[in-house]
């Protein structure tokens, strides 16, 4: 028969314990968006970018929410921004700007001047992208990112609201993308 010294047994419970606590307060925390990566964004400003279960939260200001910030790619290889943005019907745009402000360049991605919501959503396909996009680089850098990306929607009284949204990306997702631009790592 193995014996444990019982010091030995208490020590490996109170680390299991002190994990299983650790683990429960960090869900608390991203279930109720208390828990968020902060990231310096062009311009050398610094934003909270709050975490939800299932990553970055969705950025919201009144009635409008960002439903989408991530990307897809198209029979040809190439990388596809997709954006939406959802409002009331009864809310008019009179434009969208969406860039990636993540580096110390800013990249505009969509630019859409009367822009329509369709049953309270406006959705964007951005023009697609090749390896050569220097809007792409991150892609390349082998780890784990985080993008943000700003919306600027002017609506039809004027008014200007500002989102940022933040999408991470695993490098698993980056090596995909990697191979599919005929990269061979």
């Amino acid at each position: 028969m193995i014996r444990f010294p019982f010091s030995s047994f208490l020590s490996l419970w109170a680390k299991r314990v002190a994990a299983s606590v650790a683990l429960v307060g960090i869900s608390g925390c991203m279930i109720t968006g208390d828990y968020a990566l902060v990231a310096t964004i062009t311009g050398g400003e610094k934003i909270r970018v709050p975490l939800g279960h299932s990553g970055p939260v969705l950025a919201r200001e009144g009635d409008l929410q960002v439903k989408q910030a991530a990307f897809t790619m198209n029979p040809a290889n190439q990388f596809v921004y997709t954006f939406e943005l959802s409002a009331p019907p009864t809310r008019g745009f009179q434009s969208v700007r969406v860039e990636d402000v993540s580096d110390e360049k800013s990249f505009l991605l969509v630019d859409e001047t009367k822009p329509s919501l369709v049953n309270g959503r406006w959705r964007h396909l951005a023009a697609p992208l090749g390896p050569d996009a220097a809007c792409l680089r991150w892609i390349f850098h082998v780890d784990n990112s985080l993008r943000v990306y700003r919306f600027t929607v002017v609506e039809d009284d004027g008014k200007t609201v500002v989102l940022y949204q933040g999408s991470t990306y695993s490098d698993t997702v980056k090596a995909v993308v990697r191979k599919l631009f005929g990269e061979k790592y």
